[in-house]
């Protein structure tokens, strides 16, 4: 593909916590109901590897949240609103409820992002942020070529509707992150050098949003007999093609960013790509929960700052049933003479 290169990030996460203890006394019928539906093997490996103590939970609209991530992304990237040529929102839950369905819409009025073209990518849930790259990249290429995009998603969940098992306990937060075909001039930063996404349609109804405000539904029996036997094997795969674009290999990788979803999962993740758990950046879903596709960025290594890897994996899966995966690597400005 195409170089694409990141400028800047920026996350929201909110500083209250909610017990997991209180959302399955609110959700005790949800709870039950999910979990009963799974073997009885599966249902004690999840319930054992949870690894959740509490959800991240906004006190603030998702739209004043990812204003916040996108003005630490835009920071981050020395860029003002009015260099922005496009805004995608990929997050997975409409935008403030009730009044607001697009968050790009709201952010291009916020943030003074005047020039910028506003759309939203739905449909991939927490893999919805390799949608975004690929279509910012395609947009770019198209359009902007001396440009830069804003990628912001902010999710809230719904009262009631934060239990999401077998895949995880749903928190909020919200993330940024500008990209661009130009890269900076005098700074290091990283660059997309892979970028695949992939989906299995004929199970697009095992996760699904229903109601107003939405609510994730999820058919655990259904995801226990479709999803888990294909999903490390859809992850390798993916990962295989973003890898193979960027002309690296697994022993290249530095560093694996992977959602928060349960410590079962991220730790099976490492074991079926044979990589070592220390390579498994961000802190994991302990004190979070699950942020949906800002899990991505939220636990992104710092490779243009602190971190001192070349190659980093990200990782993911969504509603669709999607999949994605790409590779970051560090790139240096050419020294002056």
């Amino acid at each position: 593909m195409s170089d694409l290169f990141v400028l800047g990030t920026g996350v929201f996460i909110p500083e209250h916590r909610m017990a997991i203890d209180d959302v399955r006394r609110q959700e005790g019928a949800r709870w039950e109901r999910q979990l009963g539906a799974l073997s009885h093997v599966v249902r004690r490996r999840i319930e054992s590897g949870l690894g959740i103590t509490s959800v991240a939970t906004m006190a603030v609209p998702p739209s004043e949240a990812g204003r916040l991530a996108a003005a630490r992304a835009l920071d981050g990237a020395g860029l003002e609103p009015i260099a922005i040529d496009a805004i995608i929102d990929f997050s997975t839950l409409p935008g403030d409820h009730p009044g607001v369905w697009s968050l790009a819409h709201k952010l291009q009025a916020d943030l003074g992002c005047c020039n910028a073209l506003p759309m939203s990518v739905t449909g991939s849930g927490c893999a919805g942020f390799f949608v975004a790259l690929r279509v910012a990249a395609a947009l770019l290429r198209s359009e902007f070529p001396q440009g830069a995009a804003l990628l912001v998603a902010s999710d809230r969940v719904a009262s009631g509707g934060r239990c999401s098992l077998p895949i995880s306990i749903m928190g909020d937060a919200a993330s940024a992150i500008v990209v661009s075909m130009r890269a900076p001039a005098q700074r290091s930063c990283a660059r997309v050098a892979g970028l695949c996404a992939t989906t299995l349609g004929a199970h697009h109804d095992i996760v699904t949003l229903r109601g107003l405000p939405p609510v994730i539904e999820v058919d655990a029996a259904a995801f226990e007999a479709k999803i888990l036997p294909l999903h490390f094997i859809m992850c390798h795969r993916v990962l295989g093609r973003a890898l193979s674009q960027a002309r690296r290999q697994l022993r290249d990788v530095s560093a694996v960013t992977y959602p928060n979803t349960t410590r079962l999962d991220r730790e099976s993740i490492m074991r079926a790509l044979s990589l070592s758990p220390s390579m498994l950046s961000g802190s994991g879903p302990e004190a979070q929960g699950h942020a949906f596709a800002s899990d991505l960025i939220i636990n992104l290594p710092r490779i243009w700052g602190e971190w001192d890897g070349e190659c980093v994996a990200v990782l993911g899966v969504g509603s669709g049933f999607t999949w994605g995966a790409c590779i970051l690597e560090r790139w240096r400005p050419e020294p002056t003479p």
